[in-house]
Order: structure tokens, then C-alpha cells, then sequence
């Protein structure tokens, strides 16, 4: 994908990162990308993924993750889980950590109807809007405060 050459090959990446190509669930390939080395391995998905594909690319995942342990038992994996019924499946082949981000917007709705606008202040932490605060103003305090804190954000 030249996107991704383009990506790897910028003065951010270049220093950073080397980019091999193999397959995750190739014991040769793992061996060659210093996996029983690492400090940590990470998993993610495409979030493009057709919905016909979630389970063999889940279940592709899920062999990748067995073949990770058997280079490295105490390595942390970190996975992207595309299907819910996957995730104890992760667990139960060695992942550290699993998130779901269909899991995700569920557990989040849930608890917007418990605590109200716990969604708008996620949305709000996870998304950057600085220029709210400076363009705004409203003759509201509230909005104000709102814009105010809508302008802070964690990364």
C-alpha cells in the first residue's frame, strides 16, 4: 500500500519503526521480527472489516495469538477484538488485554442511561475541541462553561 511506504518512509517512522513483511502466524517470520525480544506486541484490526469477514479475521487473530506465546510465554499482548464472543476466546489463548469496540459502545450506552451525559463528556475528553472555546461567545454562562470545558481533552 503506498500510503503505508509513504508512512514508514517519513522522518517520523524511519527512526522509529521497521517494517517487515510476513504473517503473524508464521513461527520463522515472529522469530525474524525479534518477538522473543520484545518489550510488548499489539494487535489491531482494520476497522473497515466487512461484517462477513469479522469471524476469519478474528479467528486469523486468534492463531496469531497462540503463535506469539509459543515465541514468547510472558510477552504482553495487546488485542483489537472485532466480535464480542471472541474475546474470552483471546483471553482464554494468551492476550494480556482485549478490547472490543463493539463491547465498547454498548457498555458506553449502558452507562449513559445510568449516569446522564456521561457519553457527551467521553465524546468531549477523547476529541479535540480547541477552537470551540476561543470562537464561541455566548452570552450563556453555561455554554460558556461548556465550551470552556469541551476546549480540554486527553490523548
Amino acid at each position: 500500500d503506498k500510503d503505508m511506504q509513504l508512512l514508514l518512509e517519513g522522518p517520523l517512522a524511519a527512526e522509529r519503526a521497521q517494517y517487515l513483511h510476513g504473517s503473524p502466524t508464521n513461527v520463522s517470520d515472529l522469530r525474524r521480527a525479534l518477538v522473543g525480544e520484545a518489550s510488548a506486541v499489539f494487535m489491531l484490526t482494520d476497522k473497515s472489516t466487512l461484517d462477513q469477514d469479522v469471524k476469519e479475521v478474528d479467528a486469523h487473530n486468534i492463531l496469531a495469538t497462540l503463535s506469539l506465546r509459543q515465541i514468547n510465554a510472558t510477552i504482553p499482548i495487546y488485542v483489537q477484538a472485532l466480535s464480542t464472543g471472541a474475546v474470552p476466546v483471546f483471553r482464554d489463548v494468551g492476550a494480556t488485554s482485549v478490547i472490543c469496540i463493539p463491547e465498547l459502545k454498548m457498555q458506553m450506552l449502558a452507562a449513559s442511561c445510568h449516569t446522564l451525559g456521561l457519553h457527551t463528556l467521553v465524546t468531549n475528553l477523547l476529541t479535540s475541541n480547541a477552537r470551540l472555546d476561543s470562537d464561541l461567545h455566548a452570552p450563556e454562562v453555561w455554554l460558556q462553561e461548556y465550551a470552556h470545558g469541551a476546549g480540554h481533552s486527553i490523548f
